[in-house]
């Protein structure tokens, strides 16, 4: 589950949705955010929806998701990231796409669940010229960005 819908989430989740189809795996790409949420619109138009499962409620969205992609605000994550690790499954992957959160619960003294992977990986580029350039097959800064 991709969780928010800020600057990269946009681009990050569709780049994942159009990879994994092209690849042609059945893995369902779902956009976790509050249901009052202005960005829940947004997201229905780019082919997110309740109906077929890929948009939901951000909690429910983390607790079925094997991979957590975590792009809220760096407000939201400093406020949220114990719920947030809470609500994950045992053997399930939180990515991130900066180290904004490593810092945060550093000084808190928390660490990630052992039963949890965690990975980072952080495009070159704005959300808006990752997607733009992953439509036209092209990269950031040399980078691959195929499933930024």
């Amino acid at each position: 589950g991709v969780i928010g819908w800020g600057s990269q989430a946009p681009a990050q989740a569709q780049n994942l949705r159009d990879s994994i189809a092209e690849a042609g795996l059945d893995i369902k790409v779902a956009i976790g955010l509050r249901e009052e949420s202005p960005s829940w619109a947004e997201a229905e138009e780019t082919g997110f929806t309740k109906a077929d499962g890929t948009l939901g409620e951000v909690f429910d969205v983390i607790a079925d998701s094997d991979m957590v992609i975590l792009l809220i605000s760096d407000a939201a994550q400093a406020k949220l990231y114990p719920r947030v690790l809470a609500a994950m499954k045992p053997g399930s992957t939180l990515g991130l796409s900066h180290g904004f959160l490593l810092g945060v619960m550093k000084n808190d003294g928390a660490d990630f669940r052992k039963d949890i992977n965690v990975v980072l990986v952080a495009p070159k580029g704005m959300g808006p010229s990752v997607r733009n350039l992953y439509v036209q097959g092209k990269s950031v800064g040399g980078s691959g960005i195929n499933c930024s």
